[in-house]
């Protein structure tokens, strides 16, 4: 086990070069420590299991209510996102 080298409440921007990396708190939703990171430069949201394509939300410590909360939050944070990482979605392949 490592311990973190860093902590936050609600939400904390990490600068990792050129980029700052917006780290927010949205949980519980999935389980009862959710966070997403966004990237404004690049307009790539990283929601992991908070948003799941093609299958069915599963909130093993989270609920429901604090996910459908946490894609609210999402939404409202985050303007105009060009890409999303989820967590779990059904295997397709790219189309470009």
């Amino acid at each position: 086990m490592v311990l973190p080298a860093l902590t936050f409440r609600d939400a904390v921007t990490i600068h990792a070069g050129e980029l700052c990396l917006e780290v927010f708190h949205v949980g519980p939703a999935h389980t009862t420590n959710d966070v997403v990171v966004w990237v404004p430069e690049r307009r790539v949201l990283f929601a992991g299991d908070i948003v799941m394509s093609g299958v069915t939300p599963f909130c093993l410590m989270g609920s429901i209510q604090g996910s459908l909360r946490a894609v609210e939050r999402c939404v409202g944070s985050v303007r105009g996102p060009s890409s999303r990482v989820m967590g779990r979605s059904v295997g397709r392949p790219c189309s470009r």
